[in-house]
């Protein structure tokens, strides 16, 4: 048997995971029924015409930011109780190796969830549009490319909460704060110091190459992110479990 990884273990792995984890895909999934039902309810309400714009409005700027922002903190939710000797027994127990968790784990948050939240709130939006509002839009570019970019922030929470094994939530709010308390800092001390001679031309240099950085810089974050966070989240839960 490969002890790294095995397929059947693994859907058996994926399968008890989802059913852990159920709960937390009913409580988000009715979240969106609700707020798609109630904004509907309020715009029917208040905003008589031009219906569509507001209903399209609501759903574009609430619902899909609901979803967003569901997605980002998914790793927290999930896995709030991981190390746990007491609260995570059905997951530590089960005959998997740390590959296939730390897998079971990015398919659930960053695949299922929101595939399913997106599948809910579309259809709940075609629904009104059918049985009412024929002339209601959304912008499905814009939602692809803004899950995606989601799901690359995501990483970075994913990492953090398969790093920590106690107090999660106070030490990933405390770094979040002491990340951008030292770039208000660095802000501020360049602000002070004001552009030098040699500051304006290294900006200058860079305003030359903009295009090229901005190429290099965009291709190095599609890469990297969030298959590095998701890699360095795999190492660090095979060292924890040692």
């Amino acid at each position: 048997m490969n002890n790294v990884f095995n397929f059947s273990r693994f859907i058996k792995l994926l399968k008890t995971e989802i059913l852990i984890n159920k709960k937390y895909y009913a409580i988000f999934s009715l979240l969106i029924i609700f707020g798609i039902s109630f904004g509907y309810y309020m715009t029917t309400v208040f905003n008589p015409t031009p219906i569509e714009y507001y209903i399209s409005g609501y759903v574009d700027f609430f619902i899909f930011n609901l979803i967003f922002a569901i997605v980002l903190v998914a790793p927290l939710v999930f896995y709030i109780n991981l190390y746990d000797s007491k609260k995570d027994v059905a997951r530590m127990l089960f005959p998997a190796s740390q590959l296939e968790k730390v897998l079971a784990a990015v398919i659930q948050i960053s695949f299922l969830l929101p595939v399913l939240l997106l599948i809910i709130a579309i259809l709940l939006f075609l629904f009104i549009r059918l049985i009412k509002f024929p002339y209601l839009t959304i912008d499905y570019k814009d939602i692809m490319t803004t899950i995606f970019t989601t799901i690359q922030l995501q990483s970075f929470l994913f990492l953090a909460v398969f790093s920590l094994k106690n107090n999660k939530i106070i030490k990933i709010i405390a770094g979040a704060i002491a990340f951008f308390i030292i770039l208000a800092i660095f802000g501020s001390i360049i602000a002070v110091i004001g552009p030098s001679i040699k500051m304006v031309q290294f900006f200058e240099t860079i305003y030359d190459y903009r295009y090229t950085i901005q190429s290099i810089l965009e291709i190095l974050w599609y890469v990297l992110v969030p298959i590095l966070p998701w890699s360095l989240a795999y190492f660090q839960h095979k060292r924890m479990q040692i």
